[in-house]
């Protein structure tokens, strides 16, 4: 059998084999192309990059500090009048 033959059997394969997983996707049984998993695994996700990387908790907790600074600035209120409350007791 020539080289050709093996190209034209392994492309038929995967043509087969994407088929049936759009078949085993279209009764539900896994998610493969057209269809996306819904909200659990994401949560799950969100959980694992706060064991494995607790900076990215630092980084929201800034940004989230920061945005209150600008709206309190907007507001009028002067940022440096009021307590940081992240930062614990005064030494």
């Amino acid at each position: 059998m020539g080289w050709y033959w093996w190209l034209l059997i392994a492309a038929v394969v995967v043509v087969v084999l994407d088929r049936v997983l759009l078949w085993i996707e279209g009764h539900g049984w896994i998610y493969y192309r057209r269809r996306k998993p819904k909200g659990g695994s994401a949560a799950m996700l969100g959980v694992a990059a706060e064991l494995f990387q607790p900076s990215h908790t630092v980084v929201v907790e800034e940004r989230d500090r920061q945005r209150r600074e600008i709206v309190d600035t907007a507001k009028g209120r002067d940022p440096g009048d009021l307590p940081d409350l992240g930062e614990g007791p005064p030494e």
